[in-house]
């Protein structure tokens, strides 16, 4: 009788070997070998089911459990969920038959399933700051009626992006008309969107951004031979500057620590992808994959969960925010059954859209010489999207204006190359905005593309946007609103420049 022997390796997404420590059974009954980092295990004469778990050595991987069914002949077929992360090979005499199985281990796994759960368990009390009485106390707070009043429902069934029949959208070819913001709801975005919505956990210690989600235009699924993929990287507000702690979010009263609370899964991720009914109800809701769709857009939108203390850390570097990004690609390559990720595991065209605070990070990216001349930069990144950011802040007393220096960094890096957008979306004239452009800008509201179309510049003020809610002059719109109005409606306009 032939003997059957299973040899198992494991490597990362570009080949590169992956030490891990084998354990497996044959119907349940431990195989043994001599090396559990290289073993050879022989399979018992009728096993029908081999199952194998991979622990990497290095836990910047994650550990993978999969199975073989093994045919009466001795040939073995891994199960068709992991059959894309394994590569087999069998030689055989009339003695020994030996399959050899390599894996491929991912940083990435999906865990959209936890964090949904995690929406079901919001805070029941938060520690806030009482300006009043300038000390911390402990408020009772509904947050599940809260967001009833938001979502209509509350926690949600599942993470999909469901139809938003009331949801209104800026029409991108007349944005303005008779001088008011021109919004209607689109019908054709009424039903669910065509995309795999998922929450993907890097491995590893104290990884930030440890949660990245992630919505994938079924139109631009995984395929065998695709093209690099097309990436949108949306950069929210930081935290811990804009004082989310004095209310209670993100950290304190008994919230777990980063990622894995209720704060992180809703501010942090769900309010980016969904509309809570409209942004001109709640714009803090961001609905930036509606806002795609809407712009023609068939581009897969990342969004990392920050952290309150360390903000988004790993992503300080481009060169790493590239090598996650290949990471995330080859993971839903293989989720969606597709061994190959594109040729040399590229990464396609990629815009970085920077909302509030995020464009202070935008703006350490693209003002720093050594960065701007890294791979990601210099060859991927080809669109930057600035919406709202600040014009200027106080420091020791002295204006800093320093939406001089986005302005500037953003010309520089687009200096470098021909093709670089840059598109900017603001409710405050300024006088540097008029660098981005070769022709003069009007007075507001406006919507301004360069000749080239490879600049757009936009200011729609405050009383703009109260006009479209007849509010009169006496009583705006509270500026925050507006602020957030903007990611919440702008981004639309951006995507639907062509630059993907």
């Amino acid at each position: 009788m032939t003997r059957n022997m299973l040899a198992l390796r494991a490597s990362d997404r570009t080949g590169r070997a992956a030490v891990c420590d084998f354990k497996a059974t044959a119907d349940g009954t431990v195989l043994t070998t001599r090396d559990d980092t290289e073993p050879l295990y022989e399979i018992p004469a009728g096993a029908q089911t081999v199952t194998v778990t991979a622990t990497p050595r290095r836990p910047v991987f994650w550990e993978e459990t999969f199975s073989f069914s093994v045919a009466a002949d001795g040939s073995m077929t891994a199960d068709v969920d992991f059959r894309p992360r394994v590569q087999l090979a069998t030689t055989a005499n009339p003695v020994v038959r030996v399959t050899v199985a390599n894996v491929k281990v991912s940083q990435f796994r999906d865990s959209t399933a936890q964090v949904l759960d995690l929406l079901k368990h919001p805070p029941s009390t938060r520690r806030v700051f009482n300006l009043g009485k300038k000390d911390w106390e402990e408020r009772q707070v509904d947050e599940v009626e809260v967001h009833k009043k938001l979502y209509g429902t509350w926690p949600p069934e599942d993470w999909d992006l469901h139809g938003v029949p009331g949801a209104a959208f800026l029409d991108v070819v007349n944005p303005v008309k008779s001088g008011a913001l021109n919004f209607a709801p689109d019908p054709s975005l009424g039903v669910d969107l065509d995309v795999d919505s998922v929450v993907l956990e890097r491995a590893g210690i104290r990884m930030v951004p440890q949660y990245f989600a992630v919505t994938w235009p079924q139109a631009i699924a995984p395929q065998e031979n695709a093209d690099p993929t097309p990436f949108l990287l949306y950069i929210r507000q930081g935290d811990k500057y804009n004082g989310y702690d004095l209310n209670g979010i993100f950290v304190g009263g008994g919230l777990p620590q980063y990622p894995k609370n209720f704060d992180y899964a809703d501010s942090g991720m769900f309010e980016s992808l969904h509309y809570a009914r409209s942004p001109l109800w709640n714009p803090n809701s961001k609905g930036v994959p509606y806002q795609a769709v809407k712009a023609g857009a068939n581009v897969v939108s990342v969004f990392p969960c920050n952290s309150f203390e360390e903000n988004f850390r790993d992503l300080n570097d481009p060169e790493e925010t590239e090598t996650i990004l290949q990471e995330l690609q080859a993971f839903m390559f293989w989720r969606g059954g597709v061994a190959a990720p594109p040729k040399n595991n590229s990464v396609g065209k990629t815009a970085i859209a920077a909302f509030s605070s995020g464009t202070f990070f935008l703006n350490n990216w693209l003002k720093d010489d050594a960065k701007r001349k890294g791979h990601f930069l210099s060859s991927v990144v080809s669109a930057v999207y600035f919406l709202d950011p600040m014009r200027s802040y106080v420091l020791n007393g002295k204006s800093v204006p320093v939406l001089d220096e986005f302005v500037a960094s953003a010309l520089k890096w687009a200096a470098e190359s021909a093709d670089r957008r840059i598109r900017l979306y603001m409710q405050f004239p300024w006088p540097s905005l008029k660098k981005l452009m070769d022709k003069p800008l009007p007075a507001a509201p406006y919507f301004v593309n360069s000749s080239n179309n490879r600049r757009t510049v936009s200011v729609v003020t405050n009383e703009t946007w109260s006009k479209a809610f007849g509010r009169p002059p006496s009583k705006p719109i509270p500026w925050i609103f507006v602020h957030h109005a903007i990611a919440a409606t702008m981004l639309t306009h951006a995507l639907a420049q062509g630059d993907f």
